[in-house]
């Protein structure tokens, strides 16, 4: 009776065994089945609420970098930067201004990418977001975007993530050609420059 009773146990145990086996495994396809869709969402679903950067042929966007003594060379650099690849992605040409024209809040209405430290409200909410002195931000503040760094450095890693994860713009021969750019209304991207 002993081993009848030994016997039982271990079928009994190989029985669960085997039914804990199937059910993790189950459970393991249930939880993959449910996360997968959000392994694939597209930053330009159209489901999504979003900013049209270009579509076709045009833009009501205009660049926008600072007018006065202290901005640098690299800010200028970025904008030609930005407006190249662009064309090069949606072929459109978009403009590039100073913040001079605007001392009175005329363009407070105006789609615009700010780039560097401007004269706009959206420059200086996008550069209290950073605490590091590398730190750079890439934030839709209403109907502006907003590309700033705290240091050169800083601005040209921002626009380096800009152009090659937004834009889809990664050089001057590698890029994704598409007549419309859509930027999620939410963007608000930060990161800290790295001394190579």
């Amino acid at each position: 009776k002993r081993d009848t009773d030994k016997e039982e146990v271990i079928a009994y145990m190989k029985t669960n065994t085997l039914f804990t086996k199937i059910l993790s495994v189950l459970l393991l396809v249930c939880t993959c089945l449910t996360l997968l869709p959000a392994c694939n969402e597209d930053p330009q679903d159209p489901e999504k609420p979003s900013l049209t950067l270009t579509e076709g042929g045009e833009s009501l966007y205009t660049i926008v970098r600072s007018d006065s003594t202290s901005a640098s060379d690299v800010e200028t650099q970025m904008c030609v930067d930005l407006t190249t690849a662009i064309k090069a992605v949606s072929g459109v040409q978009i403009e590039i201004e100073t913040d001079y024209e605007d001392t009175v809040g005329q363009y407070a209405d105006r789609p615009e990418i700010l780039v560097g430290m401007t004269n706009r409200p959206e420059s200086a909410a996008a550069k209290e977001q950073i605490t590091d002195e590398n730190g750079y931000v890439i934030r839709v503040i209403g109907n502006k975007i907003v590309i700033f760094g705290n240091n050169a450095n800083a601005l040209t890693e921002a626009m380096t993530v800009f152009l090659s994860e937004y834009i889809g713009y990664r050089s001057e021969s590698d890029f994704d050609r598409n007549e419309v750019i859509l930027l999620p209304e939410s963007l608000a991207h930060t990161g800290v420059w790295i001394d190579p």
